[in-house]
């Protein structure tokens, strides 16, 4: 089954949209993509592709260690590929995002009776 998740939701003191797609159903290892944008932010921030322990920097002016470990830490969670893109011009926690991500998902994976990670 595909999931395609968009939550509005305040991650620290900024309005973000999240958007999160993932579809385990034809395959246990499809990636999962992570889209979060800051309200009013038509910029495009960086992108980053995580498998296993190997990252690349799809969009970035410079590799961003910050979203770099965030990403780590949700393919260490889901055990699956991750893009990841978050588009803001605010610094942010990485805790507050990886909860609010898990969140999302745990809670569509809890609705469906699936297996949480």
């Amino acid at each position: 089954m595909s999931h395609h998740v968009v939550e509005e939701t305040s991650i620290g003191n900024t309005e973000y949209t999240v958007v999160i797609t993932y579809n385990q159903s034809h395959h246990k290892k499809a990636p999962i993509t992570i889209y979060i944008n800051q309200h009013q932010n038509q910029l495009m921030g960086d992108y980053i592709y995580t498998i296993q322990d190997s990252s690349t920097f799809i969009n970035s002016a410079d590799e961003n260690d910050q979203l770099k470990s965030l990403n780590q830490q949700l393919v260490a969670k889901y055990k699956v590929p991750i893009y990841l893109s978050i588009n803001t011009t605010t610094s942010f926690s990485n805790v507050e995002m990886f909860q609010t991500i898990t969140q999302l998902i745990n809670s569509v994976q809890d609705s469906n009776g699936e297996r949480q990670s």
